[in-house]
C-alpha cells in the first residue's frame, strides 16, 4: 500500500508543472487577448492561482514526506533458537564460539560471561532486542545460559553421552 502511494505521489509531483501551465492558460487572461477586463480582476485571478498552487504543492510535499524509506537495520550476533539448541553443559569456549560465533560483549573484569546480543529494526517498526548470556565455570566450560532464548531440553546432557 505504501509503495503504491509513493509511486502515485511521485507521478503527481512530476505532473505539477504541466498542471500549472494548464491552469495559467485557462484561468489567466492571455496577454494578447483583451476582453475588456479591468486590472483588479486579472490580479485577483493571478493571486488565486498562485495561492492554489502553493497549497497544492504544500499538500503534495506533506504526502511525499509520509513515504520516507527507512532501511532495515540488523546489528550484533544473529542468533537463532536452533543454534542455542546445540549448546550443552560442559562445552568449551572454543566449541561455543564454533556454534554461536564470537560474542558481542566480553566483560573485561569477569571473563566467565559471554554476551550475544541481536538488534533488529525493520522499517519504522519498534526495534527488537534478543540477548543470550553464556556462563562458564572456572574450567572454562559451559555452566549455564540465560536470556531471551529457551534453554534446550538436552542442555544438561553432556556431549560425551552421545
Amino acid at each position: 500500500m505504501t509503495v503504491r502511494l509513493c509511486k502515485f505521489y511521485s507521478l503527481l509531483i512530476s505532473k505539477i508543472p504541466e498542471y500549472l501551465v494548464r491552469i495559467r492558460e485557462t484561468v489567466l487572461i492571455p496577454p494578447s487577448r483583451n476582453d475588456g477586463l479591468s486590472h483588479p480582476e486579472t490580479y485577483m485571478k493571478k493571486a488565486t492561482v498562485r495561492f492554489l498552487s502553493v497549497i497544492g504543492i504544500t499538500l503534495v510535499m506533506l504526502f511525499e514526506a509520509g513515504c520516507a524509506y527507512r532501511p532495515d537495520l540488523h546489528q550484533g550476533n544473529f542468533t537463532e533458537q536452533k543454534d542455542v539448541d546445540k549448546l550443552r553443559v560442559g562445552m568449551t569456549q572454543e566449541q561455543v564460539k564454533f556454534v554461536l560465533g564470537t560474542p558481542m560483549l566480553l566483560d573485561p573484569l569477569d571473563d566467565s560471561r559471554w554476551y550475544y546480543i541481536n538488534f533488529v529494526r525493520e522499517g519504522w517498526n519498534a526495534p527488537e532486542y534478543r540477548t543470550l548470556i553464556v556462563i562458564f565455570d572456572e574450567d572454562r566450560v559451559v555452566r549455564e545460559i540465560s536470556g531471551d532464548f529457551q534453554k534446550p531440553q538436552k542442555f544438561y546432557t553432556p556431549l560425551t553421552q552421545y
